[in-house]
């Protein structure tokens, strides 16, 4: 998988807000290339974990999860076809949620799908201080 270097500054910004741990199969950044965790030892990343030498790469999975978890859920996903920008609504589905944004879904768009999917994260983060 090929990340964008907004893609990857996003993924900077969620890691100073919330800690996602690396697992088996997941991305991660280690001197400035992304990696896939190809390694089941648990202990080889929490090393490089403590020591801040990796950050976790979010994929749109990794998002849609986050979300799902915190009571969001995008209702919808489409690409523009004049600009080619990805727009996203994301809409609060539980009290909590609620209570983090009021009652209010909200639009986020960006390049491509995974970097607006990034910024909701983003705004949910930001929202639930």
């Amino acid at each position: 998988m090929k990340f964008t270097k907004e893609e990857i500054s996003l993924c900077k910004q969620v890691a100073e807000k919330h800690i996602k741990k690396v697992k088996y199969g997941e991305w991660y950044l280690l001197n400035g290339k992304p990696i896939l965790c190809a390694y089941a030892n648990e202990g080889f990343h929490k090393s490089l974990e403590a020591e801040n030498k990796i950050t976790p790469l979010w994929t749109i999975s990794d998002c849609l999860e986050f979300l799902r978890e915190k009571g969001f859920t995008i209702t919808q996903a489409c690409e523009h076809p004049m600009s080619n920008e990805w727009i996203i609504e994301v809409n609060p589905y539980f009290s909590n949620a609620v209570k983090i944004m009021g009652h209010k879904s909200f639009d986020v768009r960006g390049d491509t799908l995974l970097i607006a999917c990034l910024k909701a994260v983003l705004a949910v983060l930001g929202k639930n201080k």
